[in-house]
């Protein structure tokens, strides 16, 4: 029997008309470190919600899923919420310099188990006590522009695996490379597409700088990649723990739109189809609805992926080593490269540190020998080189804080695909209008970027920098980037859509130079879940209460987290509140007192 709670109170199963649940770990190809959360969708009837509920607990004879109210949207008769479990509270920019500074303090090395610990409590999710810890490695470095999602990815994929909230609402890493959960007749399922077979036999990291494989050179199979960007993997050794965790794992490329289900399963757990005969194992990710049973079926549809691996190739020249050293404690780069031609050779190292260059090069050629040390500081360098830098230009860039700044009806929206693929967390949502925003800026090279992605294919969206046009087509997420120059003090944006709904834009940022940097806030704007400073508001809320406060250039105001009803305001006009209470009052000129239908007036 099915039973679902809001805010720990049960919901009679009358009053909910629709549940329906998707949980997918990939959708384009297979990788490891995946944060996907679980999503619901569920429909109830409008009578009986007092309050919007901020948790949801669904629980039926097989298990329990623990979820947070993502967004809702309402109909004449029912609230449909969209609900996803609490890794959807991993999108913010962590800070890991507190925890490693604290360990520091106490003269302890600090792990990437204390890191993700550090990230569970400030998410507010409870972590699993029980995780088997591949790579726990030892962290000396951060970095307070990458998202919390990000790291709990990168210490998942040194476990070979995925994270996930577990049956009991806790944050775990499990391996993919387990056994099977569950075994399906074929008989059983409405159809059994079976596509490709694959089995990993190499795993390679491969960063442009560094590289590391390990590979199973007596069978065959597909090689995986893992992340380049992945700031944990820092020796061979990390490498060949996933290899020896991962290798042999395989797994078939399957579609069965109708099936039994199994709502103990999760994504990522193994299930295996089977003829009688032959055994088909497969990595359950899954759509099913509820209706007095679920019913659903497994799909997993993955391209193969490739990735161009460095190499080193020539004619005449052949480069003899190439060897490269990362210090991420000490924020250093070394990089030394040898080559030999006919009589000549020739040996180049560059150190790059927070201080500046030191590039060495030492040439044989016919026996006359050659040695040049330049050390260039950055504070001095008179050559040219690529300029980039600076901070968000364009503040409440998504409308994350309103229409401060926003003059037509583009709004902000967000669901879970929103948060999974953006650092903002949400979107500008085009809509049948032209919005225009114009930055004072000095004259000089600028850089802009955004990710998006189109919603009604047909439709034409674009935006227009300063002349420069930039039209948006990809119905997937893709991205966009224009290096412009501003001759005039200005950059003068122009957005525009034909159709309502029709565009997702996201990480919107311009900021000087012709590199483009990861997004990040306006400095006047800070959103951390609790407080929210932006368009000219001061605005706090918490889980822990029902209402929120908000302060601005007109006045101070606490509201009703779901009505939004003003309780209690104070604004030049003086103060308006439901209930007063104070020991002593004094009231200089004019009393006014309205007690049913009659108004008392004394003048002081």
């Amino acid at each position: 029997m099915l039973k679902v709670y809001f805010d720990g109170v049960l919901i009679d199963e009358d009053n909910y008309t629709a549940l329906t649940n998707d949980y997918k770990l990939f959708t384009d190809s297979f990788k490891l470190g995946s944060v996907a959360c679980n999503s619901f969708k569920l429909s109830v009837n409008k009578a009986m919600v007092e309050n919007h509920p901020n948790e949801v607990k669904i629980e039926d004879d097989n298990t329990t899923f623990y979820l947070v109210v993502d967004s809702f949207t309402e109909d004449r008769y029912v609230y449909n919420y969209t609900l996803a479990d609490k890794l959807v509270n991993l999108n913010f920019n962590y800070d890991a310099s507190g925890i490693i500074n604290e360990k520091a303090e106490l003269e302890e090395d600090c792990y990437t188990s204390d890191i993700l610990a550090d990230i569970c409590n400030q998410a507010g999710i409870e972590l699993d006590d029980s995780i088997n810890w591949l790579n726990d490695i030892v962290v000396s470095w951060y970095d307070n522009t990458i998202q919390a999602r990000e790291y709990v990815s990168y210490i998942a994929e040194l476990q070979a695996g995925y994270a996930c909230i577990n049956e009991d609402g806790k944050l775990t890493i499990k391996p993919h490379k387990k056994a099977s959960s569950k075994t399906i007749d074929i008989d059983e399922c409405s159809d059994f597409i079976l596509g490709e077979y694959k089995k990993i036999t190499r795993v390679v990291y491969d960063n442009g700088i560094q590289f590391f494989q390990s590979q199973d050179e007596e069978t065959e199979g597909v090689t995986l990649y893992l992340n380049p960007n992945n700031v944990y993997i820092i020796n061979e050794e990390v490498v060949e723990n996933i290899f020896n965790a991962i290798n042999g794992f395989e797994f078939y490329l399957v579609d069965v739109p109708q099936c039994p289900i199994d709502s103990s399963v999760r994504a990522g757990d193994i299930i295996t189809f089977t003829d009688g005969i032959n055994e088909y194992p497969t990595i359950a990710q899954y759509s099913m609805s509820y209706g007095g049973s679920w019913v659903g079926g497994y799909s997993l549809q993955l391209n193969t992926e490739k990735q161009e691996e460095t190499k080193v190739t020539g004619v005449e020249a052949k480069i003899l080593k190439i060897s490269t050293e990362i210090n991420r404690a000490n924020a250093e780069l070394t990089i030394v490269a040898e080559k030999t031609e006919g009589n000549s050779q020739s040996i180049s190292a560059l150190e790059q540190t927070v201080d500046g260059f030191i590039e060495t090069v030492q040439k044989v050629d016919d026996l006359e020998d050659r040695t040049t040390t330049i050390e260039t500081n950055i504070d001095g360098m008179k050559q040219t080189m690529k300029y980039s830098g600076g901070y968000n230009l364009l503040p409440n860039c998504v409308k994350q804080f309103g229409q401060a700044g926003w003059p037509g009806t583009f709004d902000n929206f967000t669901n879970t695909e929103i948060k999974q693929n953006s650092l903002t967390g949400s979107a500008l949502r085009f809509k049948n209008d032209i919005e225009e925003r114009t930055i004072q800026v000095p004259n000089g090279i600028y850089n802009f970027s955004a990710k998006y992605k189109k919603l009604v294919a047909l439709a034409e969206c674009k935006i227009t920098i300063n002349g420069q046009e930039i039209v948006f087509d990809s119905t997937d997420w893709d991205e966009k980037e224009l290096t412009f120059e501003v001759t005039s003090n200005t950059i003068d944006i122009v957005f525009f859509s034909d159709t309502n709904d029709s565009l997702w834009l996201v990480d919107l940022l311009f900021i000087p130079g012709d590199i483009k940097q990861t997004w990040t806030p306006n400095p006047n704007e800070v959103d951390t879940g609790v407080i929210q400073l932006g368009g000219d508001k001061l605005k706090i809320e918490s889980d822990t209460s029902n209402t929120k406060f908000e302060a601005g250039t007109d006045g101070t105001r606490v509201l009703n987290k779901s009505t939004n009803e003003v309780i209690a305001e104070y604004t030049d006009k003086g103060t308006k509140t439901k209930e007063f209470e104070a020991e002593k009052s004094q009231v200089a000129k004019l009393l006014t007192v309205d007690m049913g239908n009659q108004t008392w007036i004394s003048r002081l």
